[in-house]
């Protein structure tokens, strides 16, 4: 179901999001991106299609979701994920340029008081704040 999809995404994302062992000097508060602007690249539709292979596969094999009978192969399921991941995508991508208009907008107003402020945690501060008045999982 959707539902089992989306906190094994979830899950997903929080297994790569933090840093297990460091390397020295190095925090792992935050995942290996600290201090780093949360946009990232875009990932094409191949490299989804093929996360979304690695994540069924993964389910089935652990027995997360229940055997395709012979002959109808997981295809559906694949393509399933993956538009959820797109979907998901997109949703952030329209997040990360809400936030970051409305960052603009407040250390223009800010004016003066903006002087100094780190522009990146003021747009990720807001990103969080909307994701979770949205309902939206980061």
């Amino acid at each position: 179901s959707m539902r089992c999809l989306r906190i094994r995404l979830r899950e997903l994302s929080r297994a790569l999001s933090p840093v297990a062992n460091p390397p020295p000097g190095v925090s792992s508060k935050g995942g290996p991106f600290v201090g780093r602007s949360e946009q990232t690249l875009p990932l094409s539709s191949q490299e989804i299609m093929g996360v979304s292979r690695t994540i069924v596969y993964d389910l089935v094999r652990a027995d997360q979701i229940p055997q395709i009978p012979p002959g109808d192969g997981l295809d559906p399921a694949i393509t399933a994920v993956s538009k959820a991941l797109k979907a998901y995508f997109g949703e952030e991508a329209a997040l990360e340029k809400d936030a970051a208009q409305m960052a603009a907008q407040h250390l223009k107003a800010a004016g003066r008081d903006a002087v100094g402020l780190d522009t990146r945690k003021v747009t990720l501060m807001i990103k969080q704040r909307l994701a979770k008045e949205r309902g939206f999982p980061l």
